[in-house]
């Protein structure tokens, strides 16, 4: 949309990814590596649902870092940075479960702070 705005119109618009806007809490709180411990249904993600959603969250489903987001030193994904070459892997390739990273980390107070744009 960001594009279409500019393209079609006078106007100036960007757009973010709203994960950036928890940085601050992230930096904070982080418990797994950097890069690549923050992916798919990870610390972040599934401490964000913890506390937007709980009744989704299904813990007994949770199980151990399955997969970290990490080929080499040079391909990896990190919602907060990724490397110097952005791989767009299939989970399947590096995951039964879809999980990419540790959800074991996540809390519910994490999501509560990841969730906070004033934080």
């Amino acid at each position: 949309m960001a594009r279409r705005i500019v393209s079609n119109t006078e106007a100036f618009c960007a757009a973010a990814a709203r994960w950036w806007l928890a940085k601050p809490a992230v930096d904070r709180l982080r418990e797994s590596v950097f890069p690549g411990g923050m992916a798919h249904a990870c610390e972040f993600e599934t401490a964000e649902y913890m506390h937007i959603r709980p009744e989704l969250v299904e813990s007994g489903k949770i199980g151990g870092r399955e997969a970290p987001s990490s080929i080499d030193g040079c391909i990896y994904d990190d919602l907060f940075g990724s490397g110097p070459l952005h791989f767009v892997n299939r989970w399947s390739r590096i995951s039964e479960s879809g999980v990419e990273c540790d959800p074991n980390l996540a809390t519910t107070e994490k999501g509560r702070a990841f969730s906070s744009v004033a934080d």
